[in-house]
């Protein structure tokens, strides 16, 4: 069958799709290559150049440090007795509350101003760390202010309280076996004068008040007996008691035998008459035993005849009365004279039952080996460091490439 004029011509008219695809640039193999060239460059630079760096340094620079320890313990005489060997010092103290105090008192001096500057009055301690052979990094200048030294010295000088056996252990670094052992030994020198300066400060104000209240009573004491004397003296007697216990037989005496001599007359009267001589010379003895009766009266009661340095207008009998309460206040200030002196006694007692000492059982020895630094164990903490500190880096700068358009 052949096509007829109206099939040619719309073959003919049908248009035609054409297709064309695109590409799309393909990125250079040298784009594909950088992150691999950064990422083996900055393994290098974190990882492998600190490990090397720090290897050669602690090989071939880094100082040897030697070390000395010594462990001592704050001590009280009112401790436990078995605390006096070494097995009562690891087992603790009993009179915990007073030695923890000064233990924690202890460290702290080690680390503060006033260590360095008792030990610089004692030996050249800059000289120690700053001398020739030590390597840069572990020196300290002497030019350097003291604050800095202060920070520097506590990786030299490093106490510690362990509370449970109430021991302090102090480590001591120097940069050779002799600076070691006389640092160390300077460091338990200083620490034993602090315990002692600090419990003989706290024995004298134990018994400060104690010695001044037996000041004030011996003094009140003195002065009342310089009254007593002036006393005496005054009355030209020396126990005026006594002298009214005498003057009061006298007394006594004169009344009797003028009694005696009363009941004589009467006898004679009923015999002779008044005129009699007998009669007349007992009458005078009578006369004169009543006028010393009344005499010796008034000086004992009312009037008593005045003596040496006397006004004469005091009485015996007051003036017994007042030597009486002196007296009186002489034994009451004698009494809180033994008083204070047992107090002084028993603050005394306490104080030394209170007294701490440092008891040292490690002693500074001479190091034969250096123990710092741990050249191996750093080399290996710089290079895990730096390898972690590495990997967080690339970690976070692929997830951060991941989430760029």
């Amino acid at each position: 069958m052949k096509d007829t004029p109206e099939t040619t011509e719309t073959k003919a008219e049908k248009p035609q799709v054409v297709q064309k695809v695109i590409e799309l640039p393909k990125r250079p193999a040298s784009t594909k290559a950088k992150p691999r060239y950064w990422l083996r460059a900055s393994f290098f630079l974190v990882v492998l150049l600190p490990i090397v760096l720090s290897a050669f340094y602690f090989a071939f620079v880094a100082s040897d440090r030697y070390a000395v320890e010594i462990k001592f313990a704050v001590r009280s005489p009112s401790g436990d007795p078995s605390g006096t060997d070494l097995s009562g010092l690891m087992g603790g103290m009993s009179s915990g509350g007073i030695t923890t105090v000064d233990s924690y008192m202890v460290t702290d001096f080690l680390a503060s101003r006033d260590l360095i500057d008792k030990l610089e009055q004692r030996i050249d301690l800059r000289q120690m760390f700053d001398r020739e052979g030590i390597d840069f990094f572990s020196r300290f200048s002497r030019d350097r202010p003291k604050e800095e030294f202060l920070k520097y010295l506590e990786w030299r000088i490093n106490p510690y309280f362990d509370n449970s056996s109430q021991i302090i252990t102090v480590e001591v670094q120097a940069f050779s076996p002799e600076d070691a052992k006389l640092l160390a030994s300077q460091v338990l020198a200083l620490s034993g004068e602090l315990i002692n300066e600090v419990s003989e400060r706290a024995r004298l104000d134990t018994v400060r008040s104690a010695e001044e209240e037996v000041r004030r009573n011996e003094m009140l004491l003195r002065d009342h007996r310089a009254k007593m004397a002036q006393f005496r003296e005054d009355g030209q007697d020396v126990d005026p008691t006594r002298s009214v216990e005498a003057q009061q037989q006298l007394l006594g005496r004169l009344e009797g035998e003028l009694s005696e001599k009363q009941t004589q007359l009467a006898t004679l009267l009923e015999f002779l008459n008044t005129e009699a001589p007998r009669v007349k010379f007992l009458d005078s003895e009578i006369a004169a035993l009543e006028e010393q009766v009344a005499r010796q009266r008034a000086r004992l009661g009312a009037g008593g005849a005045p003596g040496p340095g006397d006004d004469g207008g005091e009485t015996l009998s007051q003036r017994v009365s007042n030597y009486e309460g002196l007296a009186v206040d002489l034994e009451f200030l004698q009494r809180a004279y033994v008083s204070s002196m047992t107090s002084l006694e028993a603050a005394r007692l306490e104080a030394d039952r209170q007294q701490r000492y440092l008891a040292a059982f490690v002693l500074p020895s001479l190091p034969e080996k250096a123990i710092y630094p741990y050249r191996f164990l750093n080399v290996v903490l710089i290079g895990v460091v730096a390898f972690m500190a590495w990997s967080i880096t690339v970690l976070f700068g692929a997830i951060i490439r991941e989430h760029l358009p």
